[in-house]
């Protein structure tokens, strides 16, 4: 035998992760400025259409869930940060901290990648 007759180390069987494999797209990257934060809607992995807060600071993207965790109101965007027009708790765009109360728990961040152009939200 010879030693084309076996695969290599770096012959694949199986094609490279698609951004489907890894979750589901709900942003273009495009769509998401450097130091802000928008709020989209769309699918989550299990096909349910919720809304997103992705904010991009310093190149790097985040998700956040945008029910607040005071009394569960939906907060609205407000430049870098997030507001909540209930009781007017502040969050960061970046990282979900709360910044004003009345919240005492930060709002929770999505496991996400940007990969070729999109926005992933991660399984």
């Amino acid at each position: 035998a010879t030693a084309t007759a076996t695969p290599s180390p770096t012959a694949t069987a199986t094609p490279s992760p698609t951004a489907a494999s890894k979750g589901v797209v709900i942003a273009n990257s495009s769509q998401i400025s450097e130091g802000a934060v928008r709020i989209i809607e769309a699918k989550d992995n299990n096909g349910n259409v919720q809304s997103f807060a992705i904010s991009r600071f310093g190149g790097k993207i985040s998700v956040l869930n945008t029910i607040c965790t005071h009394q569960g109101c939906l907060v609205q965007s407000a430049g870098a940060d997030l507001v909540c027009p209930c009781h007017d708790s502040k969050f960061s765009g970046f990282d979900g901290a709360v910044q004003r109360g009345p919240a005492a728990r930060s709002l929770t961040v999505f496991r996400s990648l940007e990969e070729g152009g999109e926005i992933i939200l991660l399984k």
